[in-house]
């Protein structure tokens, strides 16, 4: 299975509901918390283009914001 990390803040319903999801889904994931770590946060901006949260990388690709049908897809492919 695809290595699968959720990026996230302190306070965000959205990042809630992503996690939710992934545990429903019996999916293991690691979460970063960006509130306290700005060099993450930068790193991320980098990598996507993007300073929202939530941002789910499956493998080497990312999920901007909680896209039911995109996180399903990548976590399909081989």
């Amino acid at each position: 299975m695809k290595k699968v990390k959720v990026f996230t803040s302190a306070g965000c319903p959205h990042c809630d509901e992503v996690k939710s999801h992934l545990a429903n889904q019996s999916i293991d994931f690691e979460e970063i918390d960006l509130t306290q770590n700005q060099k993450e946060s930068a790193l991320l901006v980098q990598k996507t283009g993007y300073t929202v949260v939530p941002q789910i990388q499956i493998g080497d690709k990312f999920v901007i914001g909680f896209d039911r049908e995109k996180i399903e897809e990548l976590l399909q492919e081989d």
